[in-house]
């Protein structure tokens, strides 16, 4: 990563956009895989700093991420969102999700419970499956607020990311969710041997692996919210799955038992 950075300045040292997202996206980003908020926060600043002071700025998500990660780390976030507002930086909609998390910790960190809730629920609305990372790392930083504030589902939320982030192997933001889960008093799932083992067809129509354990609980005859409370999941979530299941299968719902029965056979 950094010998890239370095040819990336090399060919454009005077480009404020190139150095932000070199400490606010590239920097900043493996610092949150290696679950260091605090060095990633003061990286986020260096480069939201070069960011909003160019006149061509980009708006990339880790502008969004920024206050964010501030709102659960005490820092100065209310001011740092309206610097972000006012450079327009929410013309990305992820940019404009993102801060509306910071703004649900904020108001559970001001005992504004119902207000926190909307704002979370109004932001997470926002997210869709192209941008599922920056939803589910959004929702472990607001469930680190909400269990400590008393406001929202925190539990559910890191359910779904614990598991999120154990499927594509970030580790220690996994871990994070694990932790927080047990300060919440809460059981924690445990990634089995041998869950990662796809049959052949469902990893060629692009099935992960979340999708075959719904697969598994469908062709087995339970509905969504049963699914859910088995899998430790929102039944949200699970129609998510069901319905992402059903587009890259081409198949209906009542189809689906005896297709995943072919493929156990």
């Amino acid at each position: 990563m950094e010998d890239t950075i370095t040819e990336a300045v090399a060919l454009a040292p005077d480009d404020q956009d190139v150095l932000g997202c070199a400490w606010g996206h590239c920097r900043a980003t493996f610092r949150l895989l290696a679950a260091d908020l605090g060095a990633a926060h003061a990286q986020m600043t260096t480069g939201a700093g070069l960011m909003l002071s160019s006149p061509a700025t980009i708006a990339p998500p880790f502008l969004g991420l920024w206050p964010l990660l501030g709102a659960l780390l005490g820092r100065d976030a209310a001011s740092d969102a309206a610097r972000v507002r006012a450079a327009h930086g929410t013309r990305h909609l992820v940019v404009a999700a993102l801060l509306g998390y910071a703004d649900a910790i904020l108001a559970g960190r001001q005992g504004r419970a119902g207000q926190a809730e909307a704002a979370f629920a109004a932001a997470d609305r926002q997210m869709g499956p192209l941008v599922a990372w920056y939803q589910q790392y959004a929702r472990r930083l607001a469930a680190e607020a909400a269990l400590a504030d008393g406001w929202g589902e925190p539990v559910a939320w890191l359910r779904e990311a614990a598991a999120y982030f154990a499927e594509r192997g970030d580790d220690r933001v996994a871990a994070a969710c694990r932790a927080l889960l047990r300060r919440a008093g809460a059981p924690v799932p445990r990634h089995r041997a041998g869950d990662g083992d796809l049959p052949g067809p469902l990893r060629a129509l692009g099935v992960t692996e979340r999708e075959a354990d719904v697969l598994r609980l469908v062709a087995q005859g339970l509905g969504n919210r049963e699914i859910a409370e088995r899998m430790f999941l929102s039944p949200r979530t699970v129609e998510k799955h069901v319905a992402s299941l059903l587009a890259k299968t081409g198949l209906r719902r009542a189809q689906l038992g005896g297709y995943s029965a072919g493929l156990d056979g």
